[in-house]
């Protein structure tokens, strides 16, 4: 089965990608494969059998790529365009979720709590066999996408960050108040994430 990925950057694409490709042998997962993973509005394409729409917490999503383009020495965006970013490609990614057999929405903060679980769900979903049982964390990551995949390393992942909400010490309140005001709380409902 050749699943798509979508999902915005830093929110879980790689390592749904990873997931996918180790825990189901039927699955070959696509970075590319005609369209972008990262497009904020995604389409069907006529090789594909499934899609994975991958989300993460906004609050968690922001942080992370706020700290990916501090690392890289990027000017970074204004909070309300980052949060107009997520609305957008969140609700986006919902819609083609629903109205698309064999698709599966994957929020990353899932993956972190009941990643046995989440699989599962996963497989039913897709419709397909999930293999002998492999939940580990991978120790690297890959970019590049479905024709250059390099391995890269970094400092280590730690789960907690996200499921404690560690993140969120970055935020004053006038940061949360932005949120607040800007996050589309359809969305936000519809993804089990609260409105802080």
């Amino acid at each position: 089965m050749n699943v798509k990925l979508y999902g915005l950057q830093r929110s879980c694409t790689n390592y749904a990608a990873w997931l996918l490709d180790t825990n189901f042998r039927e699955a070959r997962t696509w970075h590319d494969g005609g369209a972008w993973k990262h497009s904020p509005m995604p389409v069907t394409l006529s090789r594909m059998d499934g899609y994975a729409l991958c989300h993460k917490n906004p609050y968690a999503w922001v942080d992370s790529f706020i700290r990916y383009q501090e690392a890289k020495g990027l000017v970074v965006a204004p909070l309300p365009a980052f949060i107009d970013r997520w609305n957008t490609a969140s609700a986006a990614y919902l819609e083609f979720a629903e109205m698309t057999p064999f698709a599966v929405t994957i929020r990353h903060e899932s993956l972190l709590m009941d990643l046995d679980g989440e699989l599962d769900r996963i497989g039913a979903r897709l419709d397909i066999e999930r293999e002998p049982r492999m939940v580990e964390m991978p120790c690297e990551m890959w970019r590049g996408g479905d024709n250059m995949r390099h391995a890269i390393t970094g400092a280590a992942f730690d789960p907690a960050y996200y499921t404690s909400g560690q993140y969120l010490k970055r935020y004053t309140p006038d940061d949360l108040e932005a949120f607040s005001s800007g996050l589309d709380a359809a969305t936000m409902r519809r993804l089990n994430y609260e409105v802080l």
